[in-house]
């Protein structure tokens, strides 16, 4: 399994450097810790996806103001 250890860094050389390493059974080879696996596809947001999100949560914050709204001044 590759994976990047889950020890502290201060206990173990490749937690500190954050490298992918290959380990039997998913342990680290220096230490002997678990590791934590590594998504080789792994990419980073598209500027698409942030900005539905970013609307989202928009959309979300003024639905709660316009409840709050009714609930304090209507009811």
């Amino acid at each position: 399994m590759k994976g990047i250890c889950s020890n502290s860094p201060t206990r173990c050389r490749l937690a500190y450097s954050l490298k992918a390493t290959q380990g039997m059974d998913g342990d680290c080879p220096e230490c002997g810790s678990s590791l934590v696996a590594v998504d080789n596809e792994a990419r980073p947001i598209t500027l698409k996806q942030y900005h539905r999100v970013l609307l989202g949560l928009l959309l979300l914050l003024l639905m709660l103001n316009l409840i709050s709204i009714y609930w304090f001044f209507v009811l």
